[in-house]
């Protein structure tokens, strides 16, 4: 279930980014919208592999993967909203349910051994 929602919800924060880059201008001298779309357009994917994964480092790789796109799509979002080019404050919300979603996965996805000795790194 938990896994199933994390897929959903990626899959509705990139037709919402795709819906928001049609209305923004397009060539302007930054590129918004095609950077915005372009950052989002495979996290549907990269999430689908992350619960497909089998071994650590590959969890490990694809949770890196979408924490750079989610960061990325939030860089973008905040100068969508600074230059007033739209109103991004649903996005933002669902980015955040998002982000959310991946670290409660993350915790989900470590066996006991894992956490153990993850947070023997963390002292």
């Amino acid at each position: 279930m938990n896994k199933d929602l994390l897929l959903l919800q990626s899959q509705i924060l990139k037709k919402i980014t795709d819906n928001l880059c049609e209305r923004l201008p397009q060539g302007e001298i930054y590129n918004i919208s095609r950077n915005l779309k372009h950052c989002i357009s495979n996290l549907p994917v990269i999430v689908q592999e992350y619960i497909q994964a089998e071994d650590r480092i590959t969890r490990i790789r694809k949770a890196i993967q979408i924490q750079i796109a989610l960061d990325e799509c939030k860089e973008y979002l905040d100068f969508i909203a600074l230059t007033r080019q739209s109103n991004v404050n649903h996005l933002l919300i669902e980015l955040n349910k998002l982000v959310l979603q991946v670290q409660k996965s993350q915790i989900h996805n470590l066996n006991a051994e894992e956490a153990q000795v993850d947070l023997w790194n963390l002292n």
